[in-house]
């Protein structure tokens, strides 16, 4: 299946694509970090959009300028 996984802002921008392709059937982990330098994203509340065989699933994650790198999982 094609598998699409997005980070976005409080604002609703897409600040990162985390996995954008075909996967075979299972489960997987994926791993969420913030960045570096002027590509780092500040501390806050993010959104994951999961997308996967015509289903979404949408989740809040929250970042810490305290725990580099910053992960989580939808699942």
């Amino acid at each position: 299946e094609v598998i699409r996984v997005d980070v976005y802002s409080a604002s609703g921008r897409r600040v990162r694509t985390l996995v954008d392709g075909w996967r075979p059937a299972g489960r997987y982990t994926v791993s969420f970090d913030t960045g570096r330098g002027a590509a780092r994203l500040g501390s806050g509340v993010y959104f994951v959009s999961l997308t996967a065989g015509g289903v979404k699933r949408n989740a809040a994650l929250g970042t810490s300028s305290a725990s580099l790198p910053s992960t989580g999982a939808v699942t």
